[in-house]
């Protein structure tokens, strides 16, 4: 039996993310003993959230607006505490979401006691009260349309299993339209549901930011064919982190790293928008920064110039999602960092872009083969590679495993090897893609016809 060749996982970048969130993934990952972007998915969710509809990018004057809505999915199976990953980050809006629920009761009970009142005096009553919503769970397009108009600001999608909100696609509508409704929503754009016998709930700017986790082999068969061919799947940052081990730590989360977590949603939410409720929005700043923005939007558009079908719609996406997090980062910065200027500077920027383009590297290696992962890495090494060059890029802890995969590249014709003696030392090896090589670096494997590949 052939040997398979494991497929290569280079860890988040968590230095591009901003001071509090950085330091509460880092020590929530030791914590929960996982990969760090489990626990980075969700305070980047949260933080979307909570900024919702104050504020959006200008990228072009007048034009061309991105709001912070951030769509995410963690690919973990069953045992790797995945649901924790998503849940921990997100405590302070549950919290938020039970006061909000205590205030309603108390605000109803008042209401019915001044609406008899009134009744009896023969007064007018004052209108009922509103259960103001933070987050949303299991909900239909109508019950999210009213639980919007209550919160105009956004809410904060975070489920376990992303496949129940999947298969609930109009499940209680006879015309369907679910899934346009969402696409909608991704781009904070204007939603409206017809209801009989009353009139319609229209929500302007319908912004609700995503979490969830997911099985590996649920994620295959959820998101296959339909929701490739609809753009549903690419509009997701996806990422499907190694299982940690489960033996016990004493590693705590520090009370203090908590707090600072929960003070930076506070803070976003203090962002307000203008008096209409449209967004307050932020530039990308002149000179160093515009040219920073220019340079990857050109870059990008050359690389994917070959590229159709999902692995084009996929591209595409990541413009949009590295303007996205740059905002939501650039927010943070601006409420925990006073020397942040107003503009999207070329920090934001670059850990906007920088982890964009580390979220398309997970969604490609969903589907493709370990043979072509290994070998985009050969191709971003200009065809040339060592052991130890996979090793710093972390693709492979140790040399060793390095080299393995590489000879079962050299096995398949993929790669042949060329050593050199370099004085008394041990000879370098060296691993250069062959012809066989480069045609499937540059090859793209449609998953609307294969399916994800396992």
């Amino acid at each position: 039996m052939k040997d398979r060749i494991p497929k290569i996982y280079s860890p988040l970048p968590c230095d591009l993310l901003p001071g509090p969130l950085r330091e509460y993934v880092i020590t929530a990952s030791e914590v929960l003993r996982c990969d760090p972007v489990g626990p980075a998915m969700s305070c980047l969710a949260g933080c979307a959230a909570s900024i919702g509809n104050a504020r959006n990018l200008e990228v072009k004057p007048n034009t061309d607006y991105r709001p912070a809505n951030l769509w995410f999915c963690l690919i973990s199976g069953s045992g790797s505490r995945k649901t924790a990953q998503i849940k921990m980050p997100l405590a302070p809006f549950h919290k938020m979401q039970v006061a909000s629920y205590e205030q309603y009761k108390q605000d109803k009970q008042q209401y019915e006691q001044d609406k008899r009142a009134a009744q009896r005096d023969g007064l007018d009553y004052p209108d009922p009260p509103t259960y103001k919503r933070f987050t949303v769970d299991d909900i239909t397009i109508e019950g999210l349309c009213s639980a919007l108009a209550q919160t105009p600001r956004g809410l904060l999608c975070g489920k376990d299993e992303l496949a129940g909100w999947v298969k609930g696609f109009d499940k209680y509508r006879s015309g369907g339209g679910d899934v346009e409704q969402w696409l909608t929503i991704y781009d904070a754009g204007t939603v409206q549901v017809d209801r009989k016998g009353t009139d319609p709930i229209v929500i302007p700017r319908a912004f609700v930011s995503i979490i969830g986790g997911i099985q590996p082999a649920v994620f295959r068969r959820c998101f296959d064919g339909e929701f490739m061919e609809n753009g549903l799947l690419a509009r997701f940052m996806v990422a499907a982190p190694p299982r940690q081990s489960s033996r016990h730590t004493e590693a705590q989360l520090p009370q203090e790293t908590i707090d600072a977590l929960a003070d930076t949603y506070t803070a976003l939410r203090s962002m307000q928008p203008r008096e209409n409720g449209e967004p307050v929005p932020l530039q990308i700043g002149c000179g160093e920064a515009r040219e920073r923005w220019i340079e990857f939007v050109n870059t990008h558009a050359d690389a994917g110039e070959q590229l159709d079908g999902f692995d084009l719609a996929v591209h595409e996406k990541v413009e949009g999602h590295a303007s996205r997090l740059a905002l939501v980062i650039h927010c943070i910065r601006l409420v925990t960092d006073e020397k942040t200027p107003a503009s999207v500077d070329v920090e934001s920027l670059d850990a906007g872009i920088g982890l964009a383009l580390w979220f398309y590297q997970q969604m490609q290696s969903q589907h493709q083969t370990p043979e072509q992962t290994l070998m985009k890495v050969v191709k971003d090494n200009r065809y040339r590679i060592t052991p130890q060059d996979l090793v710093r890029h972390h693709a492979y802890k140790t040399a060793g495993d390095a080299e393995r995969a590489l000879n079962q590249l050299e096995q398949q014709g993929l790669l042949e090897r060329n050593t050199d003696q370099i004085g008394r030392g041990r000879p370098a090896t060296t691993y250069i893609a062959t012809t066989k090589g480069i045609t499937l670096c540059d090859k793209s494997i449609n998953p609307e016809k294969n399916g994800f590949i396992t």
